[in-house]
């Protein structure tokens, strides 16, 4: 029997790094040294952004009106620690970092490791674009695009604590949000899924329908014979082991 997927999609927005350089055109600039970071200035996490599929909502948190970060995470790590996929562009090696970066410095417990889906990954991994940026693929298979920002929202943000520019921000990660989720329903099909809420293996792991045909059966260049089948519900494909699902065909026939 199918159980149901918690599903996450998730952004966040960071603060830059300031620090001394001399001309941005050094090549020495590649390898800026820790002691060139000015210090003093507020470094973090300046928002969240996230909604759950299924859902309609997206929701928000912000750093406090001290620029720290520590509340929000509190909020925030439970509701990541609760989801059974986490769907982000780019995330493995950024946001899940940052967050995790930022929950050690505040001392505050996370899992370690979380089944992921990166559309950045993926994209790369499955298909040619001109680019790979949320905001180019957005655009691409839905018409639609991130919201306009430039580095003076950071700054109005960071260095002049305006609430104004912190909520256009919030405005901006909840779109990337509402844009990741429609770039990854569209790419979903053509993927394979990391994880599943099917009963059975012949199951469809993204819907959980028994509406599955058998598409064809192969061998890999390791000797391992495989099944794939397609979903004629939701139209996703998945792939078993093939002494697993003829395993599981005798126990029926039993």
């Amino acid at each position: 029997m199918a159980s149901n997927r918690r599903r996450l999609f998730f952004d966040i927005e960071t603060t830059p790094i300031p620090v001394w350089v001399w001309g941005l055109h050094d090549k020495a600039n590649a390898h800026i040294s820790h002691k060139n970071i000015i210090p003093g200035f507020p470094y973090g996490i300046i928002c969240i952004s996230w909604k759950w599929a299924g859902t309609k909502v997206v929701k928000s948190l912000a750093w406090d009106g001290r620029q720290n970060d520590k509340k929000m995470l509190q909020e925030f790590i439970p509701v990541l620690d609760g989801a059974d996929e986490i769907v982000f562009q780019g995330g493995n090696r950024f946001d899940i970092p940052w967050v995790r970066g930022r929950a050690i410095y505040h001392r505050l417990p996370m899992r370690p490791r979380y089944i992921t889906n990166d559309t950045l990954t993926k994209s790369r991994q499955k298909f040619w674009f001109p680019s790979y940026r949320l905001d180019w693929m957005g655009n691409y298979l839905l018409g639609d695009n991130k919201l306009p920002t430039s580095m003076g929202l950071w700054t109005a943000i960071v260095e002049n604590r305006c609430q104004t520019s912190l909520n256009k921000m919030v405005r901006y990660c909840k779109q990337d949000v509402r844009l990741l989720e429609g770039v990854f329903d569209v790419m979903a099909p053509y993927i394979e899924p990391v994880s599943s809420i099917a009963g059975d293996i012949s199951c469809c792991p993204e819907c959980g329908s028994a509406r599955t045909v058998a598409r064809k059966e192969y061998r890999t260049a390791a000797g391992h014979d495989r099944v794939h089948f397609v979903c004629q519900d939701c139209k996703h494909p998945h792939t078993v082991a093939k002494s697993r699902y003829d395993k599981a065909k005798s126990k029926a026939a039993a």
